[in-house]
């Protein structure tokens, strides 16, 4: 018929397999972390605007985290235990992304003690106010200048 409209081209979705994960449209997804011996997962989903981390455990509970470590996840009314970002407060760093001193120690399961001693042998820290924050970029080039530790005869690895 000559007065039909002509049928609209739509620009398929792209999708594009990554090494960890995929591009689909503007979000990618990755694995961040597992552990075989707890049985759960850290997924990341990025896009332009935004960046979630999503915890599964091995029952299937998510707790979804904005990059500023913000808890996103809605808590059920019967749920009096919400669960903490990664087990044991364990998690992966960034080296694009800012860790205030209390979330870093979080992360690494570092003590007080742990940061000083880090402190003492060059961690930069970043101060604005009363906050202290550490750049990812310089937490992985610290620990990847700390030269391996040897080990010592004694079973509990004290010399």
């Amino acid at each position: 018929m000559p007065n039909d409209p002509e049928p609209i081209a739509l620009n398929p979705i792209r999708y594009e397999d990554t090494q960890f994960g995929f591009r689909y449209g503007a979000a990618e997804v990755i694995r961040m972390a597992s552990c075989d011996k707890r049985h759960w997962v850290l997924l990341g989903i990025t896009t332009p605007k935004c960046k979630i981390q999503i915890y599964v455990t091995k029952t299937g509970k998510l707790r979804v985290f904005n990059g500023a470590d913000e808890d996103l996840s809605p808590i059920a009314s019967n749920d009096t235990t919400p669960d903490t970002a990664v087990p044991d407060g364990l998690g992966p760093i960034r080296e694009d992304e800012l860790y205030p001193v209390r979330v870093l120690k979080q992360r690494l399961g570092w003590g007080q003690a742990a940061f000083r001693h880090a402190r003492r042998k060059g961690l930069a820290v970043v101060r604005f106010g009363n906050t202290y924050s550490v750049h990812g970029r310089d937490v992985v080039a610290f620990l990847l200048n700390q030269p391996p530790k040897e080990k010592s005869g004694h079973a509990n690895g004290r010399s």
